[in-house]
């Protein structure tokens, strides 16, 4: 369904040699593949990156991961998938966080950060979180116009900046 919608767009591209090499090369996916593989993964090493433990599918992604906190849990502040792949520990769509107490392999969901009115999850992206200490975390989120929204500046805010969340019970 999704590759198949992809090989039938390549019908349009000008570089007819480069869409048959991708249209080859897609032919060889399986939707069921593809969906094996659709959302947000991790990997763990135990040994400083010599090897790599199987991914695990999360359901957050930031561009740098998860962060360990001074008790060896994880703690991930990122933002949600849209739509459900089947993860039971999914939290609510949107900026979020997720605590591991095994090195990753599983997740539960902590807490959503609320999202300023009129706005929706279209308009954050890249979430970092710093800890502070103990239960206290400091979180900056880009914020840009999205495809769902009103413009930012009819708001009376900046696109394209940075806002700041601070929670204080170790993000709930």
């Amino acid at each position: 369904t999704r590759i198949s919608a992809a090989v039938n767009n390549m019908d349009e591209w000008e570089d007819t040699d480069k869409a048959r090499l991708y249209r080859d090369g897609l032919s060889r996916i399986t939707d069921t593949a593809a969906e094996s593989r659709t959302g947000y993964w991790v990997r763990v090493s135990r040994n400083r990156g010599e090897s790599w433990d199987q991914p695990i599918r999360v359901a957050l992604t930031a561009p740098h991961g998860s962060i360990a906190l001074p008790d060896g849990n994880l703690f991930y502040f990122g933002k949600g998938i849209p739509g459900d792949l089947g993860d039971t520990t999914r939290p609510l769509q949107g900026i979020a966080a997720m605590i591991s107490d095994n090195t990753g392999q599983s997740w539960s969901s902590l807490g959503a950060v609320p999202l300023a009115d009129g706005t929706d999850e279209t308009n954050y992206y890249e979430p970092h979180v710093v800890h502070i200490a103990d239960n206290h975390f400091l979180g900056l989120i880009r914020v840009q116009n999205g495809p769902d929204k009103g413009r930012l500046e009819s708001l009376g805010e900046v696109p394209f900046s940075i806002a700041q969340t601070v929670t204080r019970d170790g993000g709930k």
